[in-house]
């Protein structure tokens, strides 16, 4: 019985033999039948074409909805059978129900499922729109004899032809987007870069390339690395906003980048602190929209404002705009095309699937796989083989046709829609090289084409940098402090602090001591505690951290120690010279009469208690409200691609200012006491000497330090290195001018707890340590020193002793 297609022919045989047999007079009535029967056979022959079947693999759902690409495959199709000189005696059926979900379990048991239950079908699978579905269906495709022709999968491991052997693309390899984001990395600049990568191999295949590439090739600083496997872990987030790279480099599927993206809005990661650059793997609207399948809690004007200034490179999807009413082999120009796409979308067949950019690859991907067949025929037609004779269970003959097939794929070369198809470039499945297109999220959330980078990775923006980055070029790093300055700086500021709390237990434990005593011990504690502080201010300024939290925690954290601190420290010392300012004050007026006393230490402390209340108060008020409340801020680092965290306020000046004039109160009520009892002479009773020295150490340091740090604000390191050298300079002489002259003193009195001997006059006779007692005492020496200075003038070879009378 001759095949379906021949019935017409053999049953016009039969007919005409019947009539010329039948008639004993063959007429012209005859002829005219006969003719008409020959020509209604010859339109019904040319009618009927043999249906052959082609596989459409996509995912409808997953990380990755390739769905998109039917209309437009169906259009190729439409195309394909309509023309004569293309599988003439064939009709291609678009199989498009193979649904992979973007999952290569899935992907599997469709493509055993359509070969085994479609009937008539050609050797070729178009597809599957995702590379984690491509790579288990071009390993099978091998062994089972067919081959894949797929749009979109660019995954670097499918260049491997020893594995992928019946594996064809219309898509470069993603390596080349890979390395067309170190072109943009090394074009603007940037040093320091975070890849953030979703665990498939389209996006981890290339990473060791990535990060020789950076290091060696382009001598990028540093490169922060980044994986997840499914969903982005918060943690992990939370690592990547601590670390102190600014430039983030994303290669995820779309629900993956849009949930970075929500968590980037969430903390304050985005332009123009932060720069992202991701794949351009779909459109604007599938990107603020997200997917179904992850239930994000950012709204599309959350994901517009972290979108704001994102830049994306992929492929080139669409043509050069002069080449848009270019004709290729199909008849079609991309305008054309894509107007019919467009409207296709808005019929109900279609109204449920969205526009993918990948859909002129599908179209360029069916028109390889008709070109290629219609190449096979004659190939075929030697070895008495048609294309309807491919079995997919018979291993020898779906041999013939794989070899047969992937030969002519491999010669192919034509002028597609978007470029031209050629195999015959590398020895893997892959087309040549494209452009890459540069695209940028504006704040609306509209996509923008700024520029390209060639075929040799070199960057052409369309548009001016002040154009793409309209706040300037984001810096790619948050600086820290030098490690070996706040190394050095933090050694020096924990030695001062043992020596502080040296000091501080050598009061407690010899405060019984006249020695001690006589130098109000309680408020050398306080003295001790407040450098304890300053040295630890020290450490706190310099903490190298880039997170944007705790450098907030610690600006307000430095402002608190520093100003308590101070006031701990010169607050004491001022009290301290106050004393003995009234004492002598009291002497030398002659107040000396009835029970007039110096301040006990209970009041010294009172009134160091009121200074601490003062700055308590002005604290609490200027952290409670919040517009005067330090936060940390970036800054740009001046002649540096680097940005630094700094602390500011909105009423920084008139915070300054306040403290500025409320701290000087200190030092210049400490300049005028130091002033005042500059002529005491009486080292054993209150350091008196040490102690006006000391302020007026202070007041030189200070002054010129606070005037130097406000003007070096915008350089981080030499605003920490001078504030820091200051305070540890100015705590330490202040220290040692202090103490260690008791210290020394007290050692060399060998445990003389004597008032004389409390006063530095071992030969004179102990006497009851009464506060009246030890005045009058104090007073005759203030003689007795006067009187020796007269004798010396006198008796300038001889050294005359003036002891103190006993009394």
């Amino acid at each position: 019985m001759p095949s379906c297609p021949h019935i017409y022919i053999y049953f016009l045989q039969c007919l005409t033999a019947r009539i010329i047999t039948c008639s004993n007079n063959f007429n012209m009535v005859n002829i005219i039948i006969l003719a008409a029967l020959v020509l209604v056979a010859a339109f019904s022959v040319e009618g009927e074409k043999t249906v052959l079947r082609i596989g459409l693999m996509s995912s409808h759902g997953g990380s990755f909805n390739s769905s998109g690409v039917i209309p437009v495959a169906q259009i190729a199709v439409d195309i394909i059978n309509n023309r004569s000189d293309i599988l003439n005696n064939y009709d291609i059926d678009l199989v498009h129900d193979i649904n992979s979900q973007c999952h290569s379990l899935e992907a599997t048991n469709e493509y055993f499922r359509f070969w085994t239950t479609v009937s008539n079908v050609a050797p070729i699978i178009i597809g599957g729109g995702c590379s984690v579905a491509s790579e288990p269906v071009a390993a099978l495709s091998r062994f089972w004899n067919t081959l894949q022709i797929s749009y979109a999968s660019s995954s670097p491991r499918l260049s491997n032809g020893s594995i992928y052997f019946n594996y064809f693309r219309v898509i470069p390899s993603e390596t080349h987007i890979h390395k067309g984001q170190v072109s943009l990395v090394s074009y603007f600049g940037w040093e320091r870069v975070a890849l953030v990568n979703q665990y498939e191999s389209l996006f981890v295949e290339d990473i060791p390339l990535v990060d020789d590439f950076l290091k060696m090739k382009l001598k990028i600083d540093r490169v922060d690395r980044y994986q997840f496997v499914s969903q982005f872990p918060i943690e992990g987030l939370n690592q990547l906003w601590k670390n102190t790279p600014r430039v983030i480099v994303v290669n995820a599927y779309l629900p993956y980048t849009r949930e970075l993206l929500c968590q980037a809005y969430k903390n304050n990661v985005y332009y123009p602190a932060y720069q992202f650059i991701i794949l351009g793997l779909g459109t604007d609207e599938a990107l603020l929209k997200g997917s179904q399948e992850y239930n994000s809690d950012c709204s599309i004007s959350d994901i517009q404002i972290a979108l704001n200034n994102v830049i994306t490179i992929n492929e080139r999807l669409f043509p050069a705009r002069e080449n848009w009413n270019v004709t290729g082999t199909s008849g079609l120009t991309f305008s054309e095309l894509n107007e019919s796409y467009s409207n296709l979308l808005m019929e109900e067949e279609y109204n449920n699937l969205t526009y993918t950019p990948y859909a002129l690859r599908a179209f360029d991907a069916v028109f390889t796989a008709a070109l290629a067949l219609n190449n096979s025929l004659d190939n075929l037609r030697l070895m008495n083989l048609s294309l309807e004779d491919f079995e997919f269970a018979n291993y020898t003959k779906s041999a013939i046709f794989a070899a047969i097939i992937k030969k002519n794929i491999r010669e192919l070369s034509f002028q597609g829609v978007l470029n031209n198809v050629s195999f015959q470039i590398n020895s893997s499945g892959d087309i040549g090289q494209s452009e890459l297109t540069i695209m940028q999220y504006r704040h609306t959330g509209a996509l923008v084409e700024i520029g390209k980078i060639d075929t040799q990775l070199n960057v052409r923006l369309y548009v001016s940098e002040n154009t793409i980055f309209p706040n300037g070029i984001p810096r790619d790093i948050t600086s820290t402090i030098n490690t070996i300055l706040f190394g050095v700086m933090s050694v020096l500021a924990v030695i001062g602090m043992i020596f502080a709390v040296f000091c501080f237990f050598f009061n407690l434990l010899f405060m019984k001591r006249k020695y001690i005593k006589l130098t109000s011990p309680v408020i050398n504690m306080a003295m001790c505690a407040g450098a304890v502080l300053l040295y630890l201010d020290v450490i706190i300024l310099g903490i190298p951290t880039s997170d944007i939290t705790v450098k907030t925690g610690l600006c307000n954290a430095t402002l608190w120690i520093i100003s308590i601190g101070f006031t701990l420290f010169f607050g004491s010392l001022i009290i301290k010279t106050w004393r003995i300012y009234i004492i002598f004050q009291n002497i030398n007026s002659g107040k000396m009469k009835g029970r007039i006393q110096p301040p006990k230490d209970w009041i010294l402390l009172i009134v160091l208690l009121i200074l601490l209340f003062v700055d308590l108060l002005f604290l609490i008020v200027t952290t409670a409200i919040e517009n005067s409340r330090f936060k940390a801020m970036l800054q740009p680092r001046i002649s540096s691609n680097q940005l630094d965290l700094v602390c500011k306020s909105n009423a920084q000046l008139p915070i300054l200012v306040v403290l500025l004039i409320y701290k000087s109160i200190y030092l210049w009520i400490g300049l005028f006491l130091a002033f005042e009892i500059r002529k005491v002479k009486i080292e054993a009773l209150n350091d008196s000497k040490f102690i006006a020295a000391a302020v007026y150490c202070t007041v030189v340091i200070c002054i010129p330090l606070v005037t130097v740090g406000v003007l070096l604000t915008s350089m981080v390191e030499a605003h920490y290195g001078t504030l820091s050298g200051g305070i540890l300079l100015a705590t330490s002489l202040i220290l040692g001018l202090i103490f260690i002259p008791r210290i020394t003193g007290l050692y060399k009195m060998k445990g003389d707890d004597s008032v004389d001997g409390a006063l530095g006059f071992i030969t004179a006779k102990e006497v009851p340590p009464t506060n009246e007692t030890t005045l009058k005492q104090i007073a005759l020496q203030q003689e007795n020193e006067k009187l020796k200075s007269k004798l010396e003038i006198y008796e300038t070879q001889k050294d005359t002793e003036v002891t103190l009378p006993v009394l």
